[in-house]
């Protein structure tokens, strides 16, 4: 397009913002709210539950959440006792409910801590009246204020309301030093959640941009008696008329038999290799900090140690199933089996049997660690991961 001029001032002024619908805006607001509620004002020594709970929406920590989660679910459990009626009682009211009391119990993790109001009522059971928690409701951890007696855990209060706390199933993870709130398992991952939010909105406002053409209009260089530009004014209405999010409205020269308006568009910068190269790798940080040691972590690459350490941190994830298990079960003894057992039957003697997490799973588990902290990409090899859970399944190989 020969001979243009090009007006300098009208370029420089034109809105950065391109046509790129209501749907990329909605996505930077909702990351930039992200950010202002979870990021902005966080000590990263001090991650807050809002940031946990924020975290523990983001896929990729889901995934490696249920990852840790589904083999202490999956084990075999079993209440017993040495009174065939008593433990039969508990296998009426109580193991019906022990997968959605132990799923409860597990959301410590997520958060820190979790706690479920125990609501009981009383039922008829060979001639005596009894009585059984038929409910666990878990409670959300951002409306908790935690009561304490002599620093200890003593109930809750939730919205005026004060649950006491032999009527809660109050579990924490990393519970350390009278600390009620407890350490999610998702804080080795903070750092990496946070650039990504970052990374995520930068990425939207590059799309917002430059995802769609920008209009380019050009008119007659015909200037009034004062030096303006006559039809700059009906440019600008024809460019508001076109788009109301920005547009370049240039004059130009008109060469012999050459038609002077025109409407063109700039072509956009879509690429995005380097965002997405970019929160990949953040991707797999996030798992690692989920499933690995904080120290491991952060590492990548050829950076993660020697083949020693890494194997250690693998083996003792391993390991924590059944750590895990096993602690979840003296919880559920503790909060759940013995409390009925002393509203109902004192004296009586009911346990928890369970077995160990499963071979394969464990192997499952210790493939996909082995990978991630190797700095492959996470969601190819939970790809592989699940295309091997499935050939295991096919092989009916119970996992």
């Amino acid at each position: 397009m020969a001979n243009k001029t090009k007006n300098t001032k009208a370029i420089a002024g034109a809105t950065g913002s391109r046509l790129s619908g209501d749907l990329l805006r909605a996505r930077r607001i909702y990351h930039e709210q992200v950010i202002l509620n979870n990021i902005g004002v966080t000590n990263t020594n001090d991650v807050t539950v809002n940031t946990f709970k924020a975290m523990s929406r983001n896929p990729t920590i889901k995934m490696g959440l249920a990852l840790l989660k589904s083999p202490v679910c999956g084990v075999k459990r079993e209440i017993l006792s040495d009174t065939p009626a008593v433990q039969e009682f508990f296998e009426t009211y109580i193991t019906p409910q022990m997968d959605d009391i132990i799923t409860n119990m597990l959301q410590c993790m997520d958060i820190g801590f979790s706690v479920s109001e125990m609501l009981w009522k009383d039922v008829r059971y060979n001639s005596d009246l009894l009585i059984y928690p038929y409910q666990f409701e878990l409670i959300d951890p951002t409306d908790i204020i935690f009561l304490k007696d002599e620093g200890d855990y003593a109930g809750i209060k939730v919205d005026s309301v004060e649950v006491d706390g032999n009527k809660t199933l109050y579990t924490v993870w990393e519970g350390l030093y009278g600390n009620l709130y407890g350490t999610a398992i998702t804080r080795p991952s903070f750092e990496a959640w946070r650039s990504l939010q970052y990374a995520q909105l930068n990425a939207d406002r590059h799309f917002e941009q430059q995802g769609s053409p920008v209009p380019e209009i050009y008119y007659p260089d015909d200037v009034d008696d004062e030096g303006n530009y006559t039809y700059k004014g009906d440019a600008e209405a024809i460019a508001q008329g076109i788009s109301s999010t920005g547009a370049v409205v240039l004059p130009k020269k008109a060469e012999e038999n050459e038609k002077v308006w025109e409407i063109s568009y700039l072509e956009g910068n879509t690429s995005g290799d380097n965002f997405i190269s970019y929160m990949t790798y953040l991707d797999t940080l996030l798992l690692r900090g989920v499933l690995i040691p904080d120290g491991t972590a952060t590492r990548s690459g050829s950076e993660t140690g020697s083949y020693a350490e890494r194997s250690a941190a693998i083996e003792l994830l391993s390991h924590n199933l059944d750590e895990i298990s096993q602690w979840i079960d003296r919880g559920f003894q503790k909060q759940v089996i013995d409390r009925v057992v002393e509203a109902n039957f004192p004296g009586a003697n009911v346990y928890i049997k369970s077995e160990p997490v499963s071979d394969i799973r464990k192997e499952l588990l210790y493939e996909l660690t082995k990978r991630v902290i190797d700095g492959k990409n996470a969601t190819e090899t939970t790809r592989e991961i699940a295309d091997e859970i499935y050939k295991r399944l096919a092989e009916d190989v119970v996992i």
